[in-house]
Formats: structure tokens, sequence, C-alpha cells
């Protein structure tokens, strides 16, 4: 173990680290992105999209048009915006 640990360290100073697919010449062509089945998936296994309920709405703070934070605003936040009054 010791000797594939210093074999190892010794390639790196040596020869530098490289990965041959970073180098554009040396390494892979681009190629399309691989396809992948998303919408069969979903169908087949019965996947729907989720509709949080008025629980993890409050527990997550965000609202169904997209903004974040609660709707009543905690006393705390009233005396700092409202300069201690």
């Amino acid at each position: 173990m010791i000797t594939i640990l210093t074999a190892s360290f010794y390639q790196l100073v040596t020869e530098g680290s490289s990965y041959p697919a970073w180098i554009a010449a040396k390494g892979c062509e681009d190629s399309d992105p691989a396809w992948f089945p998303e919408a069969e998936l979903k169908e087949v296994h019965g996947i729907v999209p989720h509709e949080p309920t008025d629980l993890e709405r409050t527990i997550f703070c965000f609202n169904m048009d997209g903004t974040e934070g609660t709707k009543v605003r905690n006393m705390a936040f009233r005396k700092i915006t409202r300069g201690g009054r």
C-alpha cells in the first residue's frame, strides 16, 4: 500500500495531474446530450406534480405565487421596521 501511494505521488510530481477528457484536442469530442425517457418514466410510475398543503406552506414559508415569507409578521419584525414602536 505504501508502494502504491509513493508511486502515485511520484507520478503526480513528475507528470502532473491531468485527465485527457479535459483537453479537447486529446479527449472526447463534443456529442449530443444523452436522451432520458423522463415522460415515459413519469407515466409508468404514476408520478404527478406535488401540490403543497397549507401546513407545508406555513412551515416552509412560501406562497403559491412564488413569494416567500409568512402571511403574519411577528412582533419583533414590527418593532424593527417601525423604529421600535
